[in-house]
């Protein structure tokens, strides 16, 4: 028993070590993501998502093309009935559905990631990182008022400052940072980080929220960057 015992953790051993070879950088998140331990993900995934700070008896209905209701309150339900083609219509629904792409989206992301071989990012957060603007991708703020569909194509591979040349960023701590242009604003959280795409480099997960002033415009979405090079150009990952 001892001699199987010893085998099944050599396996074990040489399976982590073929799939990170030389991984130097453990997938890791931010004091905004409340997780204790990446193998407590599948157990998350089923827990209510909390919406206690968007109110006493906040909740989430998700509605298909054929006005079909179901009411969401764990990221396994959300991920399935997304797959399904339910949305959030209403304004109320497309607020409350902002917690569940932020849990959802974070578990999915640490749930996918790997240790990273290499990191231009390690120690990354927004207080040291005055110059971050001149280097956000276009694409990760398209809903600048101001700015139209020809502007954004090609936006992956475009600087921000090249669309909104007089946006404005504010750094409210290391794991926040707010973007103001003209009447539009964007709120960007700093997540998680790990190699999502495979490729050795390590990523990271920005939840991102759009709003426009004094309207009821919004949108939600989670955001994957990677920089190939210290000090290049962020890229957003599909």
């Amino acid at each position: 028993m001892r001699l199987i015992a010893v085998l099944l953790i050599a396996l074990f051993c040489s399976l982590i070590c073929y799939a990170e070879p030389n991984a130097e950088y453990p997938v890791r998140w931010t004091k905004e993501v409340k997780i204790q331990k990446l193998r407590d993900i599948d157990r998350l995934l089923d827990e209510p998502v909390d919406l206690s700070q968007a109110g006493e008896g906040a909740e989430l209905i998700l509605t298909n093309e054929d006005g079909n209701k179901v009411k969401v309150t764990t990221c396994r339900e959300y991920l399935h009935y997304k797959d399904q083609d339910y949305n959030a219509f209403t304004t109320y629904d497309i607020t409350m559905e902002s917690w569940f792409i932020l849990r959802s989206g974070t578990l999915e992301f640490l749930k996918t990631a790997w240790p990273s071989k290499v990191s231009y990012i390690s120690d990354f957060d927004f207080r040291h990182s005055k110059k971050i603007i001149k280097y956000l991708p276009a694409s990760l703020v398209l809903s600048f008022h101001g700015v139209s569909e020809e502007d954004i194509k090609g936006s992956e591979k475009r600087p921000l400052m090249t669309l909104a040349p007089k946006i404005k960023g504010i750094i409210k701590d290391e794991y926040n940072l707010d973007l103001e242009y003209e009447d539009s604003y964007c709120y960007i959280t700093l997540l998680a980080f790990g190699d999502y795409n495979h490729d050795g480099i390590e990523d990271m997960l920005l939840h991102v929220a759009h709003h426009y002033y004094m309207g009821s415009g919004r949108g939600y979405e989670n955001v994957i960057l990677t920089q190939k090079e210290k000090g290049g150009q962020w890229t957003v990952l599909d």
